[in-house]
C-alpha cells in the first residue's frame, strides 16, 4: 500500500477478503473472498423498483489476478431462520473481475465497467489485516440447513460490519446490514439497517436512504468459525463458515 501511495508498482499481494465498493456509488457494495484458487463474490445492489437485491458468483479463478463467472440472482426464498423454502436461481449474467493489487480491482458486468476498492469500515480499516482470535473470521457464513441464504462478515479493528442475504415475505431477495463495535470480542448488538431507493444496475447513480426499522441484530460468537444470529423475533440461527 505504501508503494502505491508513492507511485511505485504494487508488488504481488493477496486479494483481500471483505467489503469492497466504488466510492462514487455509496450504498452499493461487493463482498469478495478468495480461498486457494476459488472465489466467492457477492454484489448487493437494487432492483427495478429501487428495492435492495443481491447476486452471487463463485468458481475457480481464471488466473491469480482475474475471475470470470456467472452472477446469479435468487428468488422465492425465505427469511433466515424462518420455515425454509429452497430459492430458485434466476437472471444469470456474466461477471469478470481483474485485480490490480490486493485492494483494487476492475469489475465488468453487462451494465458496464467499474473500478472498485476495499471499503474502510473504520479509518484506514482495510490495513488492520485479517481479524485474529477470538474475533470471528471475515468471510461468507451460512446455516447449512438453509442453502441459498447467507451472511457476510468483516471485522476491522474492533468494528464488525455484517450483511444478511435472504428474502422478504414475498420471496424477493433482499439485503440488510448492521455495523458497530463488538462487545468483549464475543458479542455484537446493533440496529438493523435497511436501504431503499437505489438505482437498478446500469442506471445513473442516485443517493440511497438508510431505513432503521427499529429492530436489533444480535450475534453471539462461539468460536472463530461458529456463531449464533438472534433475529428480532428471538429466533436463534446457528451459523458457520461457508466452505467453497
Amino acid at each position: 500500500h505504501i508503494r502505491r501511495w508513492i507511485g511505485l508498482p504494487a508488488l504481488h499481494e493477496s486479494i483481500e477478503t471483505g467489503w469492497w465498493w466504488a466510492p462514487s456509488e455509496p450504498g452499493r457494495g461487493y463482498f469478495i473472498e478468495v480461498n486457494d484458487d476459488r472465489m466467492f463474490f457477492g454484489m448487493v445492489s437494487y432492483g427495478a423498483d429501487g428495492r435492495p437485491s443481491w447476486r452471487v458468483a463463485y468458481g475457480a479463478m481464471a488466473t491469480t489476478r482475474s475471475f470470470q463467472g456467472e452472477l446469479v440472482g435468487y428468488a422465492n426464498g425465505t427469511t433466515i431462520g424462518a420455515a425454509y423454502r429452497a430459492p430458485a436461481p434466476q437472471d444469470a449474467v456474466p461477471v469478470e473481475l481483474t485485480f490490480q493489487d490486493g485492494q483494487t480491482a476492475t469489475l465488468t458486468t453487462p451494465w458496464g465497467t467499474t473500478a472498485i476498492e476495499r471499503f474502510p469500515i473504520v479509518p484506514f480499516g482495510p490495513n488492520f489485516g485479517a481479524s485474529q482470535s477470538p474475533y470471528p473470521e471475515t468471510g461468507f457464513w451460512w446455516n447449512p440447513a438453509e442453502p441459498g441464504t447467507g451472511v457476510v462478515v468483516e471485522i476491522q479493528g474492533n468494528m464488525m460490519m455484517i450483511g444478511l442475504l435472504d428474502y422478504d415475505a414475498a420471496g424477493r431477495s433482499r439485503w440488510t446490514y448492521a455495523v458497530n463495535d463488538m462487545i468483549l470480542q464475543l458479542l455484537f448488538v446493533a440496529p438493523i439497517l435497511d436501504v431503499a431507493g437505489g438505482p437498478p444496475d446500469g442506471q445513473t447513480w442516485r443517493p440511497v436512504a438508510d431505513v432503521r426499522p427499529g429492530q436489533q441484530m444480535i450475534v453471539e460468537v462461539k468460536s472463530r468459525t461458529t456463531m449464533v444470529l438472534v433475529q428480532p423475533d428471538g429466533t436463534r440461527v446457528s451459523l458457520e463458515r461457508f466452505p467453497f
